[in-house]
């Protein structure tokens, strides 16, 4: 295996002087690894100095080439493995190490999982919180259904591929290891595309969802789409079976639907839901059914449930089989999309969507005596104002879901300092090869 120099490139200016190293601190040195820190990098100790070195495994004895610096220690290089660790593994893709997409192949598999946990256990310890953590549930390699892709038009030629480990630039990929066939058989008729959609020197990202059996594309690409670039759309979707493309002028905006040749629908619950262009989606179905297995069984047999950061009703429909629910979601359109699918399966009278941003303004103390039950699932920040507020509500029982263990402990104690104790906590790795971790907790007052 070969670990490639990084290739790091600021984006404008010149490097900060607090990250150059002095010419005794560059210099190579051999160490150990001694264990994984939180973000999958080795950490090693030399001389009262800390060496973050990723592709390392504990057990490690290295040759490394200290690089910037990192905190309180300094980010590295491997230049040389003297002695490989007892849990390295061979990567199995061949874009390792140059990809930023997987920074954990190398890790031993049953290592990898009891590694994961601990990211969790850490998380929740750090808060003074010591639940019962179960073994990782993971989704299976080769099922993930959602991909964003970088492209650049640099020097006369295309890039299509994923962002380089902590860098700016481009590699090309050619196939992914974690993704469906149907994404990864569009590759090359992509990199046919792009050049005709784009203009020298513009980056973009190309956004691909496979929503049961149907591939939805957004190409998020800063150029017009002039009537050329438009009759090219609609011919490649033609040609390839593709459901809807979507622009997206401005990155981050909201994608605009160009050729809808099939409806987009998403199954929650057994409920077909038309989805939005742009929408949300667990990573998987695989990890999706994990998921929602979970919730289903920690909120139990209540009877009426706020199901907060909805989106278009994952945990929603599943939910609503048996109890009344009241989901909530800033999306105007994920709550229409919602509701118009509750309305065609019969369930418009078990689903009522309400349109609000809970991180302005969450659910108070008075509106939650209305619900037995809570379910939420917020971004990466967590819920922590709703947090505080369910902390001080009658509410028995409530189910998380988070996509970061950090915020989600933080939220955590929040409701326990209230009076919940956590019954229990499901990793659940949706993220295969990554330091990124979800999980499931249950809690239930006292």
């Amino acid at each position: 295996m070969s670990f490639p120099k990084r290739r790091d490139k600021p984006r404008r200016g010149k490097p900060k002087r607090a990250n150059k190293l002095s010419p005794r601190d560059s210099q190579p040195l051999e160490v150990e690894i001694e264990f994984l820190g939180g973000k999958g990098d080795g950490v090693a100790k030399s001389n009262d100095k800390t060496y973050f070195v990723p592709f390392s495994v504990p057990g490690d004895r290295l040759l490394i080439k200290p690089e910037t610096k990192r905190g309180e220690g300094f980010a590295s290089s491997i230049v040389e493995i003297k002695e490989a660790g007892l849990h390295r593994f061979e990567a199995p893709c061949p874009h390792y190490g140059t990809c930023g997409g997987c920074s954990l192949q190398h890790l031993e598999p049953s290592f990898y999982g009891d590694w994961k946990r601990q990211l969790v256990v850490d998380a929740f310890s750090r808060r003074g919180l010591h639940p019962e953590i179960l073994p990782v549930k993971s989704a299976a390699i080769g099922q993930r259904r959602r991909v964003s892709f970088e492209v650049i038009r640099a020097g006369g030629r295309l890039v299509f591929g994923f962002n380089a480990r902590q860098s700016h630039q481009v590699v090309p990929i050619d196939h992914c290891l974690l993704l469906v066939p149907e994404i990864n058989q569009l590759i090359p008729a992509l990199e046919k595309l792009i050049p005709h959609l784009t203009d020298a020197g513009e980056r973009g990202d190309v956004v691909i969802n496979f929503v049961n059996g149907l591939l939805d594309i957004v190409f998020a690409l800063p150029g017009d789409l002039s009537l050329d670039r438009l009759e090219k759309l609609s011919a490649f979707a033609d040609k390839h079976d593709i459901g809807r493309i979507s622009w997206n002028r401005h990155k981050g905006g909201t994608p605009e639907s160009v050729v809808q040749r099939k409806p987009i629908k998403a199954l929650f619950g057994d409920v077909p839901v038309e989805i939005p262009a742009g929408s949300f989606l667990q990573p998987s179905e695989d990890g999706e059914g994990l998921l929602v297995n979970e919730v289903l069984e920690g909120i139990g047999d209540c009877p009426k449930i706020a199901d907060l950061f909805s989106g278009c009703g994952t945990f929603s429909f599943p939910m609503a089989k048996t109890a009344l629910i009241h989901a909530f979601e800033a999306s105007q359109v994920m709550i229409s999309a919602m509701e118009q699918a509750a309305g065609r399966a019969g369930l418009g009278g078990n689903i009522t969507g309400n349109v609000r941003d809970l991180e302005r303004q969450p659910l108070s103390v008075k509106e939650l005596k209305e619900y037995d039950g809570v379910v939420f699932d917020p971004p990466r920040a967590g819920a922590q104002e709703q947090a505080q507020v369910l902390s001080e509500s009658t509410i028995s029982t409530v189910v998380g879901v988070s996509c970061n263990p950090n915020t989600f402990a933080r939220d955590a104690r929040l409701l326990v300092d209230g009076g919940f104790e956590i019954k229990r906590v499901i990793p659940v790795d949706q993220f295969p090869y990554s330091p990124h971790m979800e999980a499931v907790a249950i809690f239930c007052r006292k």
